[in-house]
């Protein structure tokens, strides 16, 4: 657990804080099947869908509305024509379920730090937020941005990011340039900390690598770590899926995987906060519930 050296009354406050966001998403093996059917079915309910009774029916329905289709990205869908009402109910579901706060670490010390890549204004969020953990004294280890060959488009919103002149003639084509670009305009603040790309291409017949793809370059680029206490960096509303997605991989491995990051973006769509929501029905709870199939 994480102690800064803060009055007495105030670490207790921070401490408190820190154990509230840790525990505010239902991990993989402690799923809570009645509480997930219960706050989806408000969400189908205020969307005037049918109620679900059981783990894989909600998957099920989830799949027909959220899904997104091939070779969409996040932010391309046209977001749900819903009311101001409806959007509140909706976030009060996803936020009993832990899709909406950031999650902060519950240990002092990690062997390494995995950034999981993403558009870049998300992937700058999550560096920033490993960067205050750093400020924070936990101790992080190694930090790799896990990057992906990904062509970067009006989405990334590159032109918010305020890039210094200083790197305006670095490579901006792909994901894996703009991690790059990152790590340089944050050299000061990464002092001490050993910092490094990931780079992983894409799959044939694809345009992108998913997150089961950077892993998995990840752990080829590292097979000879003999360290396995990671700290992976995501974000709401994608912190539950792909903490399932990591620890899919890398816990038959012997690593021990706490996955955190920071709160939701309050401009993301509706949509995309329950295609998210959807993923981590189809990969995590979905998966481990006796009602549906391995």
């Amino acid at each position: 657990m994480l102690i800064i050296n803060t009055p007495p009354f105030s670490r207790f406050i921070l401490v408190a804080a820190f154990i509230l966001s840790a525990c505010s998403y239902l991990p993989q093996g402690q799923t809570n099947d009645k509480k997930i059917i219960e706050q989806v079915n408000r969400i189908f309910t205020v969307l005037e869908q049918p109620k679900q009774d059981s783990i894989q029916t909600v998957n099920e329905q989830a799949e027909k509305l959220w899904i997104r289709r091939p070779g969409e990205e996040r932010g391309e869908r046209k977001d749900l024509p819903i009311s101001h009402e409806q959007q509140q109910t909706i976030n009060e579901a996803l936020t009993e379920l832990g899709l909406i706060k950031e999650i902060y670490p519950q240990a002092e010390k990690y062997d390494a730090v995995l950034v999981l890549g993403c558009r870049a204004h998300g992937m700058l969020n999550r560096l920033d937020f490993a960067l205050k953990l750093k400020e924070k004294n936990i101790s992080l280890g190694q930090l790799f941005i896990l990057a992906g060959e990904r062509q970067l488009g009006d989405m990334d919103r590159l032109s918010t990011l305020k890039i210094p002149n200083a790197f305006e003639t670095m490579p901006r084509k792909t994901e894996i340039d703009i991690a790059r670009i990152f790590l340089a305009m944050k050299n000061s603040q990464l002092k001490g900390l050993n910092a490094s790309v990931t780079k992983t291409p894409a799959p044939q017949g694809r345009s992108r690598p998913d997150t089961e793809d950077t892993v998995r370059q990840w752990l080829a680029d590292n097979k000879d770590r003999k360290e396995t206490n990671l700290l992976v960096i995501s974000n709401q509303p994608n912190i539950p899926y792909q903490d399932v997605v990591v620890k899919k991989i890398l816990q038959p491995l012997g690593y021990s995987i706490e996955t955190v990051g920071p709160a939701i973006d309050h401009d993301l769509s509706m949509f995309d906060r329950l295609n998210a929501l959807h993923m981590w029905l189809k990969f995590g709870p979905a998966s481990l519930s006796p009602d549906s199939h391995p």
